[in-house]
């Protein structure tokens, strides 16, 4: 590792945000303070480690940090990975979620990553409340409009309730679906990798308790996610 960008790293272990960095293998070099604050692992736990190992999924079904992830693949394509927010686990066990910036530093005279600097912060306040949102709306589309004719409340069905969950990429892929793509080309218009798109897949149809690609596409359409094919206006 060059120098300076060794020094650089030595400056970031003091920051409030949580901050660590990986190299192009995803194992650990860095782990500051603020992420032993904020996630409770101290540097000797982690340091070496793959990164994923620790920033793990506590059941969510949706965790972006994973072997070879979007972040790696979006780098090594000279592209700038988006911000993204995902759920994981403190040490103690609390479930917890951060919203992760990357910050490439690559090798000289390459576009390949000699580091991927990861600046964190506790977003759960926000992510509870935005679940709570998506709960109340739920809970009040399943109400009968006044003056309705002796409507009955109709019990919201599990497609439904779990519909609710599809994250926003999700959406985007349910889109793709609906339009006739498949993984390889999902993978291409998202600009992401293909088991990145493959995960995509699988989590939709299990929110919307599919058994496949095209009954989540009808689910999708009949609950108003999405638009059928031809409708897009």
């Amino acid at each position: 590792m060059q120098p300076a960008v060794a020094t650089l790293l030595q400056q970031l272990e003091n920051t409030e945000d949580g901050v660590f960095a990986v190299d192009a293998h995803q194992r650990i070099i860095l782990w500051s303070k603020g992420a032993e604050r904020i996630l409770g692992y101290a540097p000797a736990d982690v340091v070496g480690r793959r990164c994923f190992e620790v920033i793990e999924d506590p059941g969510h079904g949706n965790n972006p940090c994973q072997a070879d992830c979007n972040v790696l693949f979006v780098t090594k394509k000279g592209g700038i990975p988006p911000t993204q927010t995902t759920p994981t686990k403190t040490k103690s066990g609390r479930d917890f979620w951060l919203n992760i910036t990357h910050i490439t530093i690559p090798e000289a005279n390459s576009r390949q990553p000699q580091a991927i600097v990861h600046i964190f912060r506790d977003v759960t306040e926000q992510a509870q409340a935005q679940d709570l949102v998506a709960r109340l709306a739920h809970y009040m589309h399943g109400l009968p409009k006044q003056g309705a004719a002796s409507a009955q409340p109709q019990a919201a069905s599990p497609t439904t309730e779990n519909s609710l969950a599809l994250t926003p990429r999700e959406l985007e892929v349910l889109r793709c679906l609906a339009d006739g793509l498949g993984t390889s080309e999902i993978a291409d218009r998202m600009v992401i990798s293909v088991s990145t798109a493959r995960n995509h897949i699988q989590s939709i149809l299990d929110k919307l308790g599919a058994h496949s690609r095209t009954e989540a596409v009808m689910a999708g359409i009949r609950q108003g996610l999405i638009k059928p094919p031809g409708n897009a206006k």
